[in-house]
């Protein structure tokens, strides 16, 4: 792709630039058309006459490019730190050098750019070479059937263990768990599929809450004792539970999340969707909150003990999925 720069230094309009020549032209073909053309062009023999000012005008041009990578990256970094001033101006900059024909589909991309994207491109790679060589991966999402949730619980609790911490002695109860929310009504089982490897990188399910379900009965009680038995019956008496959005780590900050509660909630005929999430400033909880849901219950505690819960709702279907007319 055409490097980043400066309009005046774009090679599609090479009559422009700062000392225009064919060795000019040649010499920014050399630098940001290797990977159109798959190979250097090939050079004219040297003339001692004009040499020294061809070898001029190739510096010239290389600094420029330097300079627009620079800058590139200058602004990334400021989308990056998140500030809104620095993400709208910086955007407001990519977008402007693509409309004027610089850096391809490549600053396309990078004009929709936001601080939470920006942070995950510049996130480290595997190589350890940073952004640079961190190539995002297509991921798919699929909706299972009860069988296929059962077959595949193994891969869903290794993606639970790595995204929640969990202890290897909290896995057994945790299968049961699941196996046991297989048999509630309603059940929408979805999982994200890595595309080339098939491998599964996150899931999400969710059920209908009936009354003798555990966390339903828990839930009814603490709302009922906080807010009354009308607004347990408003939040509870038609209800999605979503029993559990996970996504393998490396995997995150890429809206997969936020994909699957989309699809999970979509099409159900619940009048409202429940979730319990630990009660602190999380990226989860961040997320609920951006879809709609809102705080029942803070500083919640479920029987045996753990760390406090807020228990959230919001009414069907998720204001985030309605699209305006």
């Amino acid at each position: 792709l055409p490097l980043p720069g400066r309009p005046d230094l774009n090679y599609r309009g090479h009559g422009d630039l700062p000392l225009a020549s064919r060795a000019s032209a040649r010499s920014w073909i050399l630098l940001g058309e290797v990977g159109r053309a798959g190979r250097f062009p090939t050079p004219h023999p040297a003339d001692p006459a004009t040499e020294g000012a061809r070898l001029q005008t190739r510096t010239y041009s290389f600094e420029h490019v330097f300079v627009s990578v620079s800058s590139f990256l200058d602004l990334l970094s400021k989308l990056h730190r998140g500030s809104d001033n620095r993400a709208r101006a910086a955007r407001s900059r990519l977008s402007g050098w693509h409309s004027r024909g610089v850096g391809g589909p490549f600053l396309t991309t990078l004009a929709a750019v936001t601080p939470r994207s920006a942070k995950a491109l510049m996130r480290t790679g595997p190589s350890g070479c940073g952004y640079a060589c961190r190539v995002p991966t297509a991921v798919s999402v699929a909706e299972l059937g009860r069988p296929a949730f059962l077959a595949n619980i193994e891969a869903q609790l290794d993606i639970y263990a790595a995204a929640m911490g969990a202890n290897p002695d909290e896995v057994p109860g945790r299968r049961a768990i699941m196996e046991r929310h297989a048999g509630h009504p309603g059940l929408r089982s979805l999982v994200a599929i890595e595309e080339g490897t098939r491998r599964i990188v996150g899931f999400a399910y969710g059920f209908r809450g009936v009354p003798g379900q555990w966390w339903h009965d828990v839930v009814w009680s603490g709302i009922v004792a906080t807010a009354g038995q009308a607004s347990a019956e408003a939040w509870l008496a038609s209800a999605l539970e979503i029993a559990e959005v996970h996504v393998q780590p490396e995997f995150q900050q890429r809206g997969i999340g936020r994909q699957m509660i989309l699809m999970l909630t979509a099409n159900r005929t619940e009048r409202t969707a429940l979730l319990s999430t630990r009660d602190a400033k999380t990226p989860a909880r961040h997320l609920y909150r951006q879809l709609g849901f809102a705080d029942i219950l803070t500083a919640f505690q479920f029987p045996g003990g753990g760390p406090p819960y807020a228990v959230m709702g919001a009414p069907l279907p998720l204001p985030a999925a309605v699209q305006p007319g």
